[in-house]
């Protein structure tokens, strides 16, 4: 989609609006002339940018002006696990608070029971650079993720390579898959119930919980990633404010449509994810989603993304995904620290 979209932003036929991601993300499009600030008075009645969270704010703003409207936010750093194999394993989720003791869990799985330990989707390599990301928030922290993203890599070159040793032991147990899973087939077989882990963003939940016979806090449960407990690895989806929209009226009714309290409590769920909004009641969401809600209200950190292009240039992103995409085929723990080091020097 965002290559449809870039190429008719360069054949100056900009379409009215699109999906995309926040943060610097946006910046590539108000570089090439196809966005517009969106004025004070744009928002009617009640409603004003007030109604979104500070993060949220910032992460809709090129240039200390805010460019797009907000829509909905996924949770990156998330672990599914299934009730009854933990159980029957002697595991209990609390005690696994860091990648060691979720490493070791999977191995008293494995060893312990006809169950997998986990199941992880190889063949979309985004879901092992979120996994990365996560993995290094984890092991390392916050201000580590933050200290790359600011082009701080050398002092973290111990970082990317322990996080990436971390991704490879996680996944090994993948490696034996006859075909490598996207993730909707990965989320089929944790749906099955022989598989004690399943990492993956949020919008996972909105397949698990269609399923009556697999069911939210019987069958299947959910925690952060060990280790992230605090903090809370954001995606943003919003809709960017082209020049085209501003003398067209029913573009900007579909905008205040967008950012309205009523859509994103009716919509922001069907796609897996919280309202972008604040001002949402949490008791109008899905049990899930409420925990979800809570989690990002009350987080210690919001953390932009690296792996969603949040917090870091179109450009760099590219490059990110490309090296990722070469890990998952190679598991070249060497030559992949080495691409990342280039990458962020």
């Amino acid at each position: 989609m965002q290559t449809t979209v870039k190429k008719r932003i360069i054949d100056e036929d900009i379409p009215s609006s699109w999906q995309t991601w926040g943060g610097k993300n946006l910046q590539t499009y108000v570089d090439a002339g196809a966005l517009t600030q969106i004025r004070e008075d744009f928002w009617s009645g009640k409603t004003g940018w007030e109604s979104f969270s500070p993060i949220v704010r910032q992460l809709s703003k090129v240039d200390r002006s805010y460019v797009a409207v907000p829509f909905s936010i996924h949770r990156l750093n998330n672990l599914f696990y299934n009730i009854d194999i933990l159980e029957d394993n002697g595991i209990n989720p609390k005690s696994i608070d860091d990648p060691q003791t979720l490493l070791d869990a999977v191995e008293t799985v494995e060893e312990d029971s006809e169950a997998d330990g986990i199941v992880h989707a190889t063949k979309t390599f985004w879901s092992t650079l979120e996994l990365w990301e996560s993995m290094l928030v984890s092991e390392f922290g916050v201000q580590t993720q933050r200290s790359i993203v600011k082009g701080k890599i050398q002092s973290n070159k111990n970082a990317v390579r322990s996080s990436l040793e971390s991704v490879k032991q996680y996944c090994k147990p993948s490696f034996d898959t006859v075909m490598p899973l996207s993730w909707h087939q990965a989320a089929k077989r944790f749906q099955n119930g022989d598989t004690a882990f399943f990492y993956q963003g949020d919008w996972t939940a909105k397949e698990l919980i269609t399923n009556d016979e697999f069911r939210f806090g019987t069958d299947w449960g959910h925690m952060a990633f060990p280790g992230t407990q605090d903090n809370f690895l954001l995606s943003l989806t919003l809709f960017p404010y082209p020049k085209v929209s501003r003398s067209n009226e029913g573009a900007s009714k579909f905008f205040r449509f967008i950012g309205s309290h009523d859509t994103q409590k009716r919509f922001t769920q069907l796609r897996g994810a919280i309202p972008a909004r604040r001002d949402v009641s949490k008791e109008a969401l899905d049990p899930f989603f409420r925990q979800q809600t809570i989690r990002f209200r009350g987080s210690e950190t919001n953390v932009p993304s690296m792996s969603h292009g949040l917090a870091i240039a179109p450009e760099a992103w590219a490059k990110l995904t490309s090296a990722i995409k070469r890990f998952t085929s190679t598991w070249d723990i060497d030559r992949t620290t080495q691409y990342l080091m280039r990458i962020f020097d």
